[in-house]
């Protein structure tokens, strides 16, 4: 990052095939008028396959895994929360529905699939009053096996 972290810190996810966990950090974000505010940053990364089943079956673990992180995040702090949610069910998935409960979706959009056919990777944001967030879908992989997801702020 060329913006100063502060606070950051690590939140383990339940256990699921293997170890996973989230990282955070806060930055300070300038508004062009020179205002300022504090905004969480985390990135996770869900598990794909649960132990026991195969990935079709996995929701459940997810599931877990996103009900772990939104207990764990502040609730009133502006965020932006990413990563690849291994969604297969894209925007219907349970684990994304979990995490739009506190957050929300971009003012716009570009809903295209990040790997594959799917829906994968997710940026879910609570930003600060006035302020909005617009993403979109990167047209190349940059060496990916995902295309990655771009959010543009507008602050106020």
């Amino acid at each position: 990052s060329t913006a100063r972290l502060r606070d950051i810190g690590a939140i383990e996810l339940p256990l699921e095939r293997q170890r996973s966990v989230a990282i955070a950090a806060t930055v300070t974000a300038k508004a062009p008028g020179g205002s300022a505010a504090a905004i969480r940053l985390v990135s996770a990364h869900f598990t794909n396959m649960v132990m026991h089943h195969a990935w079709i079956l996995s929701e459940s673990g997810r599931l877990r895994q996103a009900r772990a992180l939104a207990q764990a995040l502040p609730a009133d702090q502006p965020m932006i929360l990413g990563g690849d949610l291994n969604s297969w069910f894209g925007y219907r998935d349970a684990a994304y529905r979990e995490l739009a409960h506190g957050l929300s979706a971009a003012a716009v959009e570009d809903r295209r699939a990040t790997f594959g056919p799917m829906r994968l990777d997710h940026l879910l944001f609570r930003l600060p009053e006035g302020w909005r967030a617009e993403l979109r879908r990167a047209d190349r992989k940059y060496g990916s096996d995902h295309y990655p997801l771009v959010a543009l702020i507008d602050a106020q």
